[in-house]
């Protein structure tokens, strides 16, 4: 679980990076966000398929 959590991390600080009016006070909200709603739930399909996708993808984008 802590694989699938950084990755998110790096996911959404990319993001973060890339938008031109990101702010820092903004940053630690999203990820503190990210790590408490997106938590992967063993009962929801999408979580197990969203790993397998995000894992090889995040290493790809730009």
């Amino acid at each position: 679980m802590t694989d699938h959590r950084s990755m998110e991390f790096l996911e959404a600080l990319k993001l973060v990076e890339t938008l031109p009016c990101a702010r820092r006070e903004n940053l630690q909200e999203v990820i503190e966000r990210s790590a408490t709603e997106s938590k992967p739930e063993p009962t929801s399909p999408r979580a197990g398929q969203q790993n397998k996708e995000i894992t090889p993808d995040v290493k790809q984008k730009p």
